[in-house]
């Protein structure tokens, strides 16, 4: 059963935090295959949408939590998802650009895995990415730029680790009942996003003084009102539920992924940004694009 994050992490990912909130909305996921997971969401929150092919479960979800943490799926055992994605820093690793398992320099930081299942795209600027099962192809298959470090050579034993292992064996059984060999790359590819899906945060100062809860000091409300102001505009890009501008969910009208350009840099004075980092123009090659990325 999925808890809200705080119910999450008093399940023993993390220590200093206890305790599991069911004050939320409570809905059953329309996508349950075998009816073990119900939503605890946060109030006001909606129902995530999730991949018809990939329903959740708290079996999978357990596989996937696991696999996050363990090293033995980088090709050369000494980085997890969870080495670019600290759970002390809300799922990012605090760096101006992360590394990889090899050394190798990402173009840009990790973004934060909070409330993910509500991004209708993932990574900071691929418009092509537009589900957590085909964004987790990147950090474990990419050769240019190494992150897990998976490929051909090594793929074969990266599974025979989990199929040895007994108590994995028996998870992915678990999670994936009708499959004589669970253990696929497929298979993790889905635990994992089931346990990003259920990372969810709605307990913040803001959150609770919108329900009513909590009262804001004097600064706070001014930062409030200059953030939903037209003097700092910040609520354009920030002003959904989510703080952001691509989100999705059950029930969700289709609209354009919006991606946006804060003028950061204007290298040669052309608005150009670094030439690693240019945006939704690395995709589309439209000059338009150069310096859009997610908000």
């Amino acid at each position: 059963m999925n808890r809200w994050l705080w119910g999450v992490l008093s399940m023993g990912i993390a220590t200093g935090i206890s305790g599991c909130i069911d004050t939320g909305t409570e809905t059953t996921d329309p996508s349950l295959a075998d009816g073990s997971w119900t939503w605890h969401l946060p109030p006001n929150f909606p129902t995530p949408a999730v991949s018809a092919d990939n329903p959740m479960s708290e079996a999978k979800f357990q596989l996937g939590r696991r696999l996050f943490y363990d090293t033995k799926l980088s090709g050369n055992q000494t980085f997890a998802c969870a080495s670019c994605h600290h759970q002390d820093k809300a799922f990012t690793d605090g760096l101006t650009v992360s590394i990889g398992s090899t050394g190798d320099v990402l173009p840009r930081n990790a973004p934060s895995l909070m409330n993910v299942a509500y991004n209708s795209t993932f990574t900071w600027v691929n418009p092509d990415l537009t589900s957590l099962e085909t964004q987790m192809a990147v950090p474990l298959f990419a050769e240019k730029i190494v992150e897990m470090g998976v490929n051909d050579n090594n793929r074969a034993e990266i599974l025979a680790r989990f199929a040895d292992d007994a108590d994995y064996l028996q998870r992915f059984k678990g999670a994936f009942p009708d499959e004589v060999t669970p253990v696929t790359f497929d298979n993790i590819i889905k635990a994992i996003s089931t346990f990003q899906r259920g990372l969810l945060t709605g307990n913040s100062k803001l959150e609770r003084y919108q329900r009513g809860e909590v009262s804001l000091t004097a600064a706070e409300q001014r930062g409030r009102l200059l953030f939903n102001g037209e003097k700092a505009e910040c609520f354009h890009c920030h002003g959904s539920f989510n703080f952001n501008d691509q989100v999705t969910y059950v029930g969700k009208r289709f609209e354009e992924n919006l991606f946006h350009n804060t003028g950061l840099y204007n290298v040669g004075g052309t608005g150009d940004f670094p030439a690693n980092n240019q945006g939704l123009y690395d995709f589309t090659g439209r000059q338009t694009d150069k310096g859009l990325f997610r908000a």
